[in-house]
């Protein structure tokens, strides 16, 4: 991809939409114009956004932390200018993250990262910085408030025009959703019944693997709703998630169970080449527990993980993003992120040191 000039920072909240191909409404956006290694460019995060709330604080730091980020913009797309600068307490909290975000950058970069942002509703656009001094009067009085227009008119959007790219909506295309509540609660109910029993499901899931390795199809070894829950609950056990991997990509493992965290680290450093056939039925069959999942992460970033072990990235993308939807913790989705986002070879590809003995890095988190 060609890099992108931009005479300000701010110019980003007119080419924010030609970029990432939707119109963001309420809504702020995370966007790391630098990330790890100062290579230009990085993901982006979206989340809704009406008012501010505290809890984006949190968000931003993580997003920093977890892209590796050196230089950030951060967006507020509201439905009205006037109401969002004159909304205080969402400016002081939103100033608040960017301080937060800019402090949390230096002290990993060393004081060269940089962190903007801006306020606008497509008529008009302000500064983070600006806003501190006061609402829309006081801004407007002092030619604080700009039009839209003249960020429209930079050369970056100029481009993105000729170049045919235009926004599709308000809100992100996404390739992967859960079933409506109507179609998952029965699996959702018997999720939470086995948590409240605190079962663990090795044999639970033993059975399903048998049921594959005899030829069956992934929805047919499921079989009914009920157990399709109590599979997604079962993967709260971070080490039975680890076997399942393993199975996902060793033909060789047929029997999860007994299998310690030491043991995992060698057979999966022992893996060359996993079999195709095996690691598509895997994928498929996370990405349909996810579908029925009561908001879990792993069934979602399990397939991730498969599907960038396989050279997936779409398709790795796609699933860890619906796994930090849920939980933007969860370790494996943001090894999955990271890996695609800094160009990690997949495990497959890296040649691990035999002699060295430790537990899967995913797990130091948990």
């Amino acid at each position: 991809m060609d890099t992108i000039r931009l005479n300000h920072p701010h110019e980003i909240l007119a080419l924010f939409p030609y970029l990432f191909g939707f119109t963001p409404k309420d809504s702020i956006v995370l966007v790391a114009l630098k990330g790890s290694h100062g290579i230009p460019g990085g993901p982006v995060a979206r989340v809704d956004a009406p008012t501010v709330q505290a809890g984006l604080i949190d968000l931003a730091l993580e997003f920093i932390d977890t892209f590796c980020v050196q230089d950030l913009y951060i967006g507020w797309y509201g439905a009205n200018l006037r109401d969002m600068l004159d909304d205080r307490e969402s400016v002081d909290i939103l100033d608040t993250v960017g301080l937060a975000s800019q402090h949390f950058i230096a002290m990993r970069t060393g004081g060269t990262g940089m962190v903007n942002v801006g306020l606008t509703d497509y008529e008009s656009w302000a500064t983070c910085i600006d806003a501190r001094a006061g609402g829309w009067e006081e801004l407007a009085g002092a030619d604080l408030v700009r039009p839209f227009g003249e960020l429209q008119a930079a050369p970056a959007v100029a481009q993105a025009v000729f170049d045919g790219v235009a926004p599709v909506g308000n809100q992100p295309l996404r390739s992967r959703e859960r079933l409506a509540w109507s179609e998952r609660r029965e699996a959702v109910m018997a999720s939470r019944a086995w948590r409240a029993n605190k079962r663990r499901g090795v044999r639970l899931w033993q059975e399903v693997l048998d049921q594959l390795a005899a030829g069956a199809d992934y929805v047919s070894a499921v079989g009914t709703e009920e157990k399709a829950g109590q599979l997604n609950a079962a993967l709260r056990d971070v080490l039975l998630r680890d076997q399942l991997i393993l199975f996902g990509v060793d033909e060789g493992t047929v029997k999860i169970g007994g299998i310690s965290a030491r043991q995992l680290t060698k057979k999966l450093a022992a893996v060359g080449e996993p079999s195709p056939k095996r690691i598509a039925l895997m994928m498929a069959l996370f990405e349909y527990l996810a579908e029925r999942s009561d908001d879990d992460a792993a069934p979602s970033a399990i397939a991730g993980y498969l599907a960038w072990w396989q050279g997936d990235t779409e398709r790795a993308m796609s699933n860890a993003a619906q796994a930090m939807n849920s939980d933007h913790h969860y370790p494996l989705a943001k090894l999955v992120l990271h890996a695609l986002h800094v160009s990690l070879p997949s495990p497959k590809d890296i040649a691990c040191e035999p002699s060295r003995e430790c537990e899967p890095s995913w797990n130091t988190a948990e």
